[in-house]
């Protein structure tokens, strides 16, 4: 019996920790999501400033769901951190959000500030935009708006070099 529920407890460990290993790149004419135009939000800042996804209308943005738990989205975000300031120049930004629940936030200015990310942190502790963007729920989740505003392509997990995919998606889309 113990090791029925040892094993069963194992495959739960196993699946539960496979979505963060995989990654699937698709850009928006093949993807599932049923729209082309990126849903309009509303979220606080860090610093309890209201920023709406229109506020950047007219630049590419590089949207990425992340948690202070999420072990994979912290190995990404000194990644994107370098892809912002590289593409710092152009009509370009990085718009992280949040999705650690309201006990865990405590947690999220000391690790902006332990890896030293530039672009805006905004909070999604409902996970309401997540769930707009990403109804899988998988985290780490980036989706990169066009200038129109629309949905280019989305990235769902994290693996070494994605970052230089993300990049190279991003400048095909600048250009």
């Amino acid at each position: 019996m113990i090791r029925k529920v040892f094993n069963m407890f194992l495959c739960l460990i196993i699946f539960a920790c496979i979505p963060n290993q995989i990654t699937s790149i698709a850009y928006a004419d093949e993807d599932i999501l049923s729209y082309s135009k990126a849903p309009e939000f509303t979220l606080r800042n860090t610093k309890g400033k209201k920023e709406s996804l229109s506020d950047y209308k007219g630049k590419v943005v590089l949207i990425n769901f992340w948690a202070t738990w999420c072990a994979p989205c912290i190995q990404e975000l000194p990644s994107l951190q370098k892809i912002h300031e590289d593409l710092k120049d152009e009509e370009f930004t990085v718009l992280s959000i949040n999705v650690d629940a309201p006990r865990d936030r405590s947690k999220i200015k000391p690790m902006i500030k332990k890896l030293n990310l530039d672009f805006p942190v905004l909070l999604d502790n409902t996970r309401s935009v997540m769930s707009l963007y990403n109804p899988q729920m998988n985290i780490p989740f980036s989706v990169i708006i066009s200038r129109k505003g629309e949905i280019y392509a989305y990235f769902s997990g994290y693996h070494q070099g994605l970052e230089n995919e993300i990049k190279k998606a991003v400048e095909e889309i600048l250009d």
